[in-house]
């Protein structure tokens, strides 16, 4: 299990770390728990694994990491890749780009959704009804969230 494990480390010692970390998955056919705020770096050593984004303690997604970060159903998730910056001149934004609607209150825990008072999305049912994990179609792909909709959010190559 690594929790944050390069998150304070120098880039170049990163991907030193992340290359080996990579390396001992595929080789050795190991697992790795990897715990992180940075989606760039679970892309990176996560490619053919899975992805839960937790929202508040709660799974609010699961897949493979390719379908979560290419693909993301859950608005929580969304936000969070639409928040990935853009490199001027070589990417451009997803066409979809959602915005939480405000910080997050840790005072109190809604009735229904987690994620409800600062989705972008959210419907009234949103606000009385908690979803539960489940199916997105034919994949394995899971969310919590009681309307889910695909978004390109994840930048493009501007060529």
């Amino acid at each position: 299990m690594a929790d944050e494990a390069v998150s304070m480390i120098d880039v170049s010692l990163r991907l030193g770390i992340l290359r080996l970390l990579r390396d001992l998955r595929e080789r050795l056919g190991v697992s790795v728990l990897f715990i992180t705020h940075d989606v760039a770096t679970a892309r990176y050593l996560g490619p053919g694994g899975e992805l839960y984004v937790i929202y508040r303690g709660q799974v609010v997604e699961h897949g493979r990491t390719d379908t979560v970060i290419g693909a993301p159903v859950h608005p929580y998730t969304q936000c969070l890749l639409a928040a990935i910056p853009v490199l001027a001149g070589i990417e451009q934004p997803g066409p979809q780009r959602p915005v939480p609607l405000g910080a997050l209150d840790e005072r109190a825990e809604p009735p229904g959704c987690l994620f409800e008072p600062r989705c972008p999305f959210a419907a009234p049912g949103c606000r009385s009804e908690r979803p539960v994990l489940g199916q997105v179609g034919e994949t394995a792909q899971e969310h919590a969230c009681l309307y889910p909709e695909r978004r390109a959010v994840v930048p493009v190559s501007a060529g």
